[in-house]
């Protein structure tokens, strides 16, 4: 996706036993938790107060390591990728497995001060540039322009959609024609007292309460984004003559309800299937 960048390496990771995060003085800061800002795979992205300043980090949830990157407040994750400001303009997508960058997205004369990535889709917010916030659809390098003024905090993006705070509800719009087309009627009470809303990243759904505390869900129509694996821990090969076990993890995009694992033989060229399964989550 988008054009290769420049790369740099990520130091090793720092420990976060029991997942508390040491302060200068060597104590450990826990009267205010944890501000999660985005989750994915087994990535978490979040924020911890440290001598009155917030700090963002990155952590694998696995193996509870603080990685040692430095991510703006604009920064997102999808999978094992921690996409950020590029320079000048546009966002570069970093692999957390290596400290790399391997990818970058333009959004014209803009470096966005919020992204977020939904399977194929990425949403930009560049109020500097005074530019109108847009929506790329990474695969064919669509930019979709949105219809609104540069808002911080009030956009979520879905895998196809986009949902918008407004002072009087909430706006859903369907992107997949490349357009933003407007869904009318969605969630008109969503913003009464005591309700809340959110958008499902990895199925595209707009989830949100009303006055009575009832759970709505709306999806939007088109098709979603394919099934794909979004981060993997396993070796590049593998010779099965000389180890009697293997271990591998995929991350998906979304749940499955079957899954199947084959293994080719690079002399050979004969694939072979040595794993099936059922339900599969992450």
């Amino acid at each position: 996706m988008g054009d290769t960048a420049t790369s740099s390496s990520a130091g090793p990771p720092s420990e976060l036993p029991g997942w508390t995060v040491p302060t200068g003085d060597g104590r450990t800061d826990g009267k205010q938790p944890y501000l999660i800002k985005n989750a994915s795979g087994r990535f978490v992205f979040f924020t911890v107060p440290e001598k009155n300043t917030p700090r963002l980090l990155v952590a694998d949830i696995h193996t509870g390591k603080v990685l040692d990157f430095k991510p703006s407040s604009a920064a997102t994750l999808w999978g094992a990728t921690l996409w950020d400001h590029g320079s000048p303009y546009g966002v570069n997508g970093t692999d957390l497995r290596t400290g790399r960058v391997t990818q970058h997205q333009g959004f014209g004369v803009c470096r966005p001060s919020e992204s977020q990535v939904s399977g194929e889709w990425m949403y930009g917010l560049c109020p500097a540039a005074m530019e109108s916030p847009a929506v790329r659809h990474l695969p064919s390098h669509t930019l979709v322009s949105l219809p609104f003024a540069p808002e911080s905090g009030r956009v979520h993006l879905g895998d196809g959609s986009l949902v918008r705070q407004t002072n009087t509800g909430l706006e859903v719009y369907n992107l997949r024609s490349g357009k933003a087309v407007r869904v009318s009627g969605i969630a008109p009470e969503a913003l009464t007292y005591g309700s809340d809303w959110t958008v499902d990243r990895f199925g595209g759904r707009l989830a949100y309460t009303d006055a009575s505390r009832t759970v709505h869900l709306v999806g939007v129509t088109g098709n979603a984004s394919p099934l794909a694996a979004i981060d993997q821990d396993v070796a590049a090969t593998a010779d099965f003559r000389q180890v009697k076990t293997w271990q591998a993890r995929w991350w998906l995009s979304k749940p499955v309800s079957s899954w199947k694992l084959t293994v080719r033989n690079t002399s050979s060229g004969i694939t072979t299937v040595v794993r099936t399964g059922t339900d599969a989550r992450a």
